[in-house]
């Protein structure tokens, strides 16, 4: 994105004197996407209302679980802020993922799980949500998703903006 930004700016934006006013960038904080608005995107449930005060969880990759628990774990330490989909029937799994503070774990078909994942989500408050869909469609629902920007990060959005823009130009 920024490479082919730069390669615009070098090649034509420069090389034809237009003035550049500015270039914003990808915020994390304001990309990712909330469990809640995940939770809403694919009509899934929150199983473990303990949890319910961990919805505003920012999700910045997803992963899926669809091998053993030793193999998972090594892309589970990989990241942060994982969202982890898996059937709901695979205990091991969810365990492994909860253990690794994943920001929420999706569990798929709509399987209710066994109670020892409930209680590992509940101790470590991350929320646990139910999906009516299997995992492709489940996955397929989460391309959708468009994070909306809360009141609480307006202030770091006009911070962007009047860090990136340059005023002189676009006032001129």
């Amino acid at each position: 994105y920024f490479h082919r930004i730069k390669e615009l700016e070098e090649n034509h934006i420069a090389r034809y004197n237009i003035p550049l006013i500015g270039i914003i960038g990808k915020n994390l904080q304001l990309w990712a996407a909330r469990v809640t608005e995940i939770k809403d995107a694919i009509g899934g449930i929150l199983i473990n209302e303990t949890a319910s005060s961990a919805m505003n969880n920012l999700v910045e990759t997803y992963l899926i679980g669809a091998m053993g628990p030793q193999s998972a774990l090594k892309y589970l330490r990989q990241v942060k802020k994982a969202a982890f989909i898996t059937g709901g029937d695979r205990a091991d799994l969810a365990i492994a993922a909860l253990n690794e503070n994943v920001s929420t774990l999706i569990l798929t078909g709509f399987i209710q799980p066994d109670t020892s994942v409930i209680t590992v989500a509940n101790e470590k408050n991350i929320p646990i949500i139910l999906s009516p869909s299997d995992t492709y469609t489940t996955l397929k629902n989460l391309e959708n998703i468009k994070p909306s920007i809360q009141e609480e990060e307006i202030e770091l959005v006009l911070s962007l903006v009047d860090k990136q823009i340059n005023w002189d130009i676009l006032l001129k």
